[in-house]
């Protein structure tokens, strides 16, 4: 077999597998994506709801040259892995997870993910929800930064099961002190859909953005502080597809298209800024889990 040079190498940004392993190998065969070779960056919420969450998350944890944010769904896991049962759903499919024999090993790899990922040389930011309209890249950079130090941490499992779930404050300008202000940006990377013009967060709404409450939009629709962020790539919002076509807006693209929901999984080509996607089972009904 010819050796593959790193110039015909290609990057991968696939969103939310939620558990659809089977739809995953299928995309990858129709990418023709080479282990070794190319990679794969995940946009967050590797797992749960969906039938396969552990070879999901096996698979992220050991193929060669594969990345992902943190989504809420795995931050999720994470808080129910510390006993913090209360928060644990009957819709979760987790349990294959937790009483796997590597536990531990993919728990471990699943903290030590980032909440933002930069690629410069395309001009294109990585999250799983969204950024705030008044953060420029370097701020959302540092607040990404604060909270990989404390996921990562020895005592990590006590940040999560008391300060991870909650959706105050609503503002940043609301924080009571850093586990305020640390909510707030888990929130933003990892929950947000529709913010007011200054970043104030609501979390009820989840369908298409013509329904969002008044005052507020879709947080890629308000004006930046600056274009510093460059593209953003997200997942986390399935019924944007349905209206948008996967570009809701010129500097912000989701590439969660409800492979859950019997959608589509879909990858985007850095190289080609090309779509791939395939059909999926459906594992899940929108407001049924």
């Amino acid at each position: 077999m010819r050796s593959i040079a790193s110039s015909d190498n290609k990057r991968y940004i696939i969103g939310d597998l939620q558990g659809c392993y089977d739809s995953l190998e299928a995309l990858l065969t129709k990418v023709g994506f080479r282990e070794g070779h190319d990679h794969v960056y995940l946009l967050g919420d590797i797992i749960n709801r969906g039938p396969q969450s552990l070879e999901c998350l096996r698979w992220a944890a050991h193929t060669p040259n594969v990345t992902s944010v943190l989504g809420n769904h795995d931050l999720h896991l994470l808080a129910v892995a510390t006993g913090n049962e209360r928060h644990h759903k009957a819709s979760d499919t987790l349990i294959p997870i937790l009483q796997a024999p590597d536990r531990n090993l993919l728990l471990d790899w699943l903290r030590h993910r980032p909440l933002l990922i930069r690629l410069d040389d395309v001009n294109t930011t990585l999250v799983h929800a969204g950024i705030v309209p008044q953060w420029s890249l370097a701020q959302a950079q540092r607040m990404a930064k604060a909270i990989e130090q404390r996921l990562q941490a020895d005592d990590w499992q006590a940040f999560v099961h008391h300060h991870l779930y909650g959706n105050e404050p609503a503002h940043e300008s609301e924080a009571d002190g850093e586990i305020g202000q640390l909510r707030y940006a888990i929130n933003n990377f990892a929950r947000m859909r529709l913010c007011q013009a200054d970043g104030r967060l609501e979390f009820k709404h989840k369908l298409s953005p013509n329904q969002a409450p008044a005052g507020y939009a879709p947080w890629f629709s308000w004006p930046r502080v600056d274009e510093s962020c460059g593209r953003i790539l997200f997942g986390h919002w399935s019924t944007l597809s349905q209206d948008t076509h996967l570009a809701p807006h010129p500097n912000a693209v989701c590439l969660d298209s409800g492979c859950l929901w019997g959608k589509a999984l879909t990858a985007l080509c850095l190289e080609t800024n090309e779509f791939t996607s395939i059909d999926c089972p459906q594992y899940a009904k929108p407001g049924k889990v």
